[in-house]
């Protein structure tokens, strides 16, 4: 994925990542129609946990997804899937019909559009 595709000004491609806690019943889903958002809310969300990769994420300070290029945020969650054992994280382009249906399932963390992106949740 490069740049260009952010922000997104047809808004009818949802951009998700899917968290799976390997066992857990089931996945937790960012998903925001900005696939910078999306990023950034993955990293806070990583690094907030804990277990599960959050120690690392302490030592290895994620680029700052609201201004990095996305590849170099890619890159990070990608170094982040090698080196903890949990979670599993998938990154997702959702056609805007199948985002909806998704935004309804529990587990899903959705960020409306009216909502500006708050450091403090």
């Amino acid at each position: 994925m490069n740049d260009t595709v952010v922000p997104n000004p047809d808004r009818q491609i949802w951009y998700c990542i899917s968290i799976s806690w390997g066992g857990s019943p089931q996945d937790e889903l960012i998903v925001t129609r900005d696939a910078r958002l999306t990023m950034r809310r993955t990293v806070d969300y990583l690094a907030r946990t804990g277990d599960f990769g959050g120690e690392w994420v302490r030592q290895h300070r994620p680029p700052d997804a609201a201004t990095a290029p996305i590849a170099d945020v890619e890159e990070w969650l990608e170094e982040f899937r090698e080196n903890t054992d949990r979670p599993v994280l998938e990154w997702h382009r959702i056609p805007a019909p199948e985002a909806d249906e998704i935004a309804d399932l529990p587990g899903v963390i959705e960020l409306p559009d009216s909502r500006p992106y708050d450091d403090r949740d």
